[in-house]
Formats: structure tokens, sequence, C-alpha cells
């Protein structure tokens, strides 16, 4: 169900809350990032916090 309305990874529609959910791992750890009333807001955390990751040499790997 949640993989149909995911287009960025670490983003998927929390159907019980209503809410889009971003999350990523880390070094085999999921960082939970909130929930967002919009899927543009969840795909802005995402991207940033993957963003800062990467820029500091972090391990980022695909959520599922």
């Amino acid at each position: 169900g949640n993989n149909r309305n995911r287009d960025i990874a670490g983003v998927t529609f929390d159907k019980a809350r209503n809410k889009w959910r971003a999350q990523a791992s880390v070094q085999d750890t999921t960082v939970f990032l909130g929930r967002f009333d919009s899927k543009e807001d969840a795909e802005e955390e995402y991207r940033n916090f993957t963003k800062f990751l990467g820029e500091n040499g972090e391990v980022i790997s695909e959520t599922s």
C-alpha cells in the first residue's frame, strides 16, 4: 500500500495517522524525521537531512 504513494526513499504515507512520514537509514540505524501534513514537507525534511549527512561524510542507505 505505502509503496505506491512513495516517490522519494524515506517518505511514506502513514494511513493510521493521515500524515506523511519521513525517515532515513544511517549506518544501519533508522532515524525518524517526523510526520508532516504534506508530502512536500516530508520530502523537504528528508532531502535536507540527507544533504546534511552527505556533506558530513555519513553513509545514507535506502529505507523501506
